[in-house]
């Protein structure tokens, strides 16, 4: 498996402690047991990142510290361990409602203090990727149910070229659900929902950097509270809590009003544009408190008016409401450890002529918050997706997969966005010197023209919209009130289309 030319270029870099490296070699390909082709994919990194050490002055002694073999453990082994997971309640829902044209990906993103070296990055997800052997798998059709199934291969880091969010092609059984992207100085990780949700896809992409810091010579340490590699993964991170849940006797219903929705032109290429706005956390936090406020309901009280600077067209009558989504991490409220989907939404919905003076919107958006954002209200909609699910069990997948693309879209246009904040992110004190910032993104929707999310890393705030119009009036308006706010904002991201 070791090719010529790195025993040509290795000979030319140490004549005379090639053999140290190359019995290393033999002995990592023996220990590698997976398919030819991904074999000689993982063996051809090792010779890879062998050479950018040498010719970064590495001693042999280091590479052999920084590439133990026991990083491999036993994950690329043809035998594995409970190699199928059922999916979460949440996640049951996503293949089924996805088309040709979507599906539910989401991407979180680490930039950090210096250029990313992606034979490196490769390297550190080679050995990252034993640690999360849930992620390691491929979605397969049941009789009644999707589940996912563990593949063994190599998984593969790449640069990024195409839109965030791009559709990833999981209906063929070698196929991952999840991928890793590096540009310049930053490192995303995007999921299909069907995996996972925003905790999980952080704590995995901590995870990977933490080790790709670590194979670049840095001191990363092994802190309580955060992933080590060489831990085995516990059954408790993979496991379904949402049976686990209190039963309410509430009603909820998934299927509500139909909201008003974000206007404007539909470009061809999906998502059209990201745009982030930097914020200094601390500023922001002031400035809303000075309007006795929380950073979510302020930034939500604003998307209520981009929303409506939007409508042009739409038919308003005297009843009509705009819905804006709140993803709610149910993690505060159960002691889970799972890695799965574990939310549930807390839907705000204001009346279109109501949304006129700030102070009043904000008022009402803060009640709703706090009535909608609560352990008892939640569990109304936890019981009845468990419910649902209960009574879905034994019809047939593909009875399934006929129904859900026509319901899916009622109940996407019961709202017109949605705004998701993961709140102060948190890495192992002896990353924080070279993580500059993080941001996140979601995919926008079938129907839903824009979706907005955000994230806090040290004193920088960054809130990302995810357009799929061409008009700009949404994110100007949001833009407009930060100002008025008086907060500083720093503007970057993608191409419009």
């Amino acid at each position: 498996m070791i090719t010529k030319k790195f025993k040509k270029l290795l000979n030319r870099w140490v004549k005379d402690d090639d053999k140290i490296i190359l019995d290393f070699l033999e002995e990592t390909s023996e220990k590698i047991k997976i398919a030819r082709y991904y074999k000689k994919g993982i063996m051809k990194d090792y010779e890879q990142i062998i050479l950018y050490y040498l010719n970064h002055g590495v001693s042999i002694d280091e590479i052999l510290n920084r590439l133990n073999l026991e990083k491999l453990n036993s994950f690329y082994q043809y035998k594995r361990i409970n190699d199928w997971y059922p999916l979460d309640h949440a996640a049951k829902s996503y293949p089924l409602a996805m088309s040709a044209k979507w599906m539910s990906i989401f991407r979180v993103s680490m930039y950090l203090n210096e250029r990313v070296i992606p034979k490196v990055l490769q390297m550190a997800l080679n050995f990252t990727i034993k640690r999360f052997p849930y992620f390691a798998t491929a979605v397969r059709y049941g009789f009644f149910w999707h589940y996912i199934d563990g593949i063994k291969r190599r998984f593969k880091v790449e640069k990024e070229e195409s839109v965030p969010c791009g559709y990833m092609d999981v209906a063929h059984g070698i196929h991952a659900s999840f991928r890793v992207l590096y540009y310049k100085n930053r490192i995303s990780v995007e999921f299909f929902h069907i995996l996972t949700d925003g905790s999980g896809a952080l704590i995995f992409l901590e995870t990977l950097a933490g080790e790709y810091l670590r194979l670049m010579g840095k001191e990363i340490t092994s802190e309580v509270g955060f992933f080590d590699i060489h831990e085995e993964a516990q059954e408790a991170e993979f496991e379904n809590y949402f049976p686990k849940t209190d039963k309410s006797s509430g009603k909820a219903s998934f299927v509500e009003k139909p909201s008003l929705q974000i206007e404007g032109t539909r470009t061809l290429v999906q998502p059209s544009q990201i745009i982030n706005f930097e914020m200094n956390f601390n500023e922001l936090k002031t400035k809303c408190k000075e309007h006795g406020a929380t950073v979510s309901v302020m930034i939500l009280t604003m998307m209520f008016f981009a929303v409506k600077a939007t409508i042009k067209k739409q038919k308003i009558k005297d009843d009509s409401t705009i819905q804006i989504q709140v993803p709610v991490n149910m993690r505060k409220y159960y002691p889970t450890r799972t890695l799965k989907n574990f939310s549930m939404v807390a839907g705000i919905r204001i009346r279109y002529h109501d949304i006129n003076n700030f102070d009043e919107v904000l008022k009402e958006v803060d009640n709703q918050l706090k009535i909608r954002n609560t352990k008892e209200e939640l569990d109304k909609i936890m019981t009845k997706t468990n419910l649902l699910i209960d009574r879905l069990k034994y019809v047939p997948l593909f009875l399934k997969s006929l129904v859900m693309p026509f319901i899916y879209p009622n109940v996407e246009k019961s709202y017109a966005t949605c705004f998701s904040n993961l709140g102060v992110i948190k890495v192992r004190k002896s990353m924080e010197s070279y993580v500059d910032k993080y941001d996140c993104v979601l995919g926008t929707l079938v129907l839903n023209n824009a979706a907005v999310s955000m994230n806090t890393y040290k004193d920088k705030s960054i809130l990302s919209i995810n357009k799929a119009i061409k008009e700009n009036t949404f994110e100007e308006t949001i833009l407009k009130h930060l100002i008025d706010l008086g907060v500083n904002v720093d503007i970057y991201g993608s191409k419009e289309r």
